[in-house]
């Protein structure tokens, strides 16, 4: 149905909730427009509203091991985006290294783009759920209670190194074992995006 008492704007980010309700936004008409050229390329939409609904999303947190920033390791989220969305190849094998079921997607989509998912590294313990069981059933191994330690290669990752976690979760014992890969997705877990919310003294 066509409704005239609502406007929906968008290309549009809300960056500015002040007191009684008033927001400011940023639209971009047109960002691919030179600045040099006299044409109007964004709006600031300055918003009184009565009432306000923020739903803002969540972000994902990366897990820290040795070595986490070489070229080839990246967010689980962004990796499934790549793959998906972009349809972009990121490597020729994978290691997803997480702690919650959301990255279990990941290896399932890195696995329909033709990605070798050589494990998925959890810290619990026999993690259970559809996600778990979708992807031992596409025979994608799953090491439980371990974690990356670190990982082999300088200008890209070859290898990730492993260690099991003892009974309190917060140790790691026993020997180091490598797994070959070129690509690593990490998932700490989700965060909820609060900086409007917060912004606006709630």
């Amino acid at each position: 149905d066509k409704k005239e008492n609502f406007k929906i704007v968008t290309s549009t980010t809300l960056f500015a909730y002040m007191h009684n309700n008033y927001l400011l936004a940023l639209q971009n008409l047109d960002p691919l427009v030179p600045p040099n050229e006299k044409k109007i390329r964004q709006i600031i939409w300055k918003i009184r509203a009565k009432k306000v609904i923020l739903a803002t999303g969540s972000f994902e947190r990366p897990l820290i091991f040795n070595n986490n920033d070489r070229p080839g390791i990246m967010l689980a989220g962004s990796a499934s985006k790549y793959a998906k969305k972009y349809k972009v190849t990121l490597g020729q094998s994978a290691v997803i290294f997480t702690n919650n079921d959301s990255a279990y997607q990941t290896a399932l989509d890195l696995n329909d783009a033709g990605i070798a998912v050589e494990a998925v590294v959890d810290t619990r313990k026999d993690p259970q759920g559809p996600l778990p069981t979708q992807t031992r059933q596409r025979g994608i191994k799953v090491i439980d209670g371990y974690v990356i330690v670190d990982v082999d290669g300088k200008k890209r990752v070859k290898a990730v190194e492993l260690m099991r976690l003892d009974d309190s979760g917060e140790n790691v014992i026993g020997n180091v074992q490598k797994i070959q890969c070129d690509v690593v997705a990490v998932s700490g877990g989700w965060n909820p995006s609060v900086h409007l919310f917060s912004q606006s003294g709630s």
